[in-house]
């Protein structure tokens, strides 16, 4: 369950990057197809796209690392509290 968290942030982190991959070849053809001065004044960026999607990795890394540690406590506790017979 350690490397489940940690497995999901990097398949977003990737999504994100064949998506940005993808959309700039389109775009890359559609000029290609089209009248370039159609398309003088479009700028195709994705930077909100990534900061997102850093963001998610890291949220999901620090949720899956504060569970770990409230699942270690929780044993800890019940290790204290436990009495053997």
């Amino acid at each position: 369950m350690c490397g489940h968290g940690g497995s999901q942030g990097l398949l977003t982190l990737s999504g994100i990057c064949v998506y940005i991959h993808y959309s700039g070849a389109a775009f890359v053809e559609t000029v290609r197809l089209y009248d370039l001065q159609r398309f003088d004044r479009v700028h195709v960026g994705f930077g909100w796209s990534m900061a997102l999607a850093w963001l998610s990795c890291g949220t999901e890394a620090l949720a899956g690392a504060l569970l770990l540690l409230a699942a270690r406590l929780i044993c800890r506790q019940q290790a204290m509290h436990s009495v053997a017979i």
